[in-house]
């Protein structure tokens, strides 16, 4: 499986915890992000899932994911402590640059 996003991504990220700061950081940048974004970061989350076999079926939500009904439309929702660091540092990186093509502002990840 490809997605260009996610192969140059990777290669940007340390395999490293977030900081409590980046966590509080992140939370805010996706609680900010449109619908593209939130399904860009499950497509990351699922093909990282794919790409280390931790996905073993395509139609299992890994990392203890959970389905939630909002506004009549099915989502998944994850939680930041249960994505492995990688994941978690893809993802924030990914918000950063997201976010900044929305607003044209771009955010410090301090």
């Amino acid at each position: 499986m490809s997605f260009p996003l996610y192969d140059v991504l990777i290669k940007e990220v340390k395999d490293e915890e977030l900081t409590p700061e980046e966590k509080s950081k992140l939370i805010s940048l996706i609680q900010s992000m449109n619908q593209k974004g939130h399904d860009i970061i499950f497509t990351l989350i699922r093909v990282h899932s794919l790409k280390t076999n931790t996905g073993k079926n395509i139609f299992d939500i890994p990392y203890e994911g959970e389905k939630e009904k909002k506004g009549g439309k099915d989502n998944i929702k994850f939680s930041i402590d249960h994505l492995p660091n990688i994941v978690s540092q893809i993802i924030l990186k990914f918000a950063l640059i997201h976010i900044s093509t929305m607003t044209g502002d771009i955010p410090k990840r301090d």
